[in-house]
């Protein structure tokens, strides 16, 4: 487990301007991570999309 989180600790220590973003519990995670594809068309596996959706929570 270190070996993995280690590096991340130390890159937030080097670099405190390295944004962490928040999100509410049981939500698909910050908008921010959407941007790791770079590409519109690319997208996180995200079933609510064409679902009952409030905005943050879906219902499946």
């Amino acid at each position: 487990c270190w070996k993995f989180v280690d590096p991340i600790l130390k890159a937030w220590e080097n670099n405190p301007d390295i944004p962490v973003y928040g999100y509410p519990a049981g939500t698909w995670g910050p908008l921010e991570a959407r941007a790791l594809f770079g590409e519109p068309d690319d997208d996180w596996r995200y079933p609510c999309r064409n679902l009952a959706d409030d905005g943050e929570y879906c219902e499946l």
